[in-house]
């Protein structure tokens, strides 16, 4: 799904599932552009979700690649907290990873971030 596409309601019959996926593997310049534009990219795929009467199961976070995720977890959970702490990889320059973080509302390590949502 695509932000300028419209998820066709009729088309998914109820409990059926769709997902929107941020690939955030990139060289450096474009990662950055990226993660920031995150949250706007985010709030305009929700937008879709919600304009076609989907129910937003969560923001999951995947790393280290979409292709091969060694682990996937929501976002602002008990998870999120420990896999920031104890499982991701500690960068050089802590203050602006923090930084990115507060912004993109993900670690900017992770190889992708994906809105999961349903039909009721």
């Amino acid at each position: 799904m695509t932000v300028a596409d419209t998820v066709l309601s009729t088309r998914l019959a109820p409990g059926d599932a769709i997902a929107y996926v941020v690939t955030l593997n990139a060289p450096i310049a474009a990662r950055l552009v990226m993660l920031l534009t995150l949250p706007l990219r985010l709030r305009s795929a929700l937008r879709v979700i919600e304009r076609d009467r989907l129910v937003l199961v969560g923001r999951y976070a995947i790393d280290p690649d979409v292709e091969a995720p060694s682990f996937i977890y929501q976002l602002d959970s008990a998870a999120s907290r420990y896999a920031d702490r104890s499982m991701r990889p500690r960068g050089s320059d802590s203050r602006l990873r923090r930084l990115i973080t507060k912004w993109a509302g993900c670690d900017p390590a992770l190889g992708a971030v994906a809105l999961v949502a349903r039909k009721p």
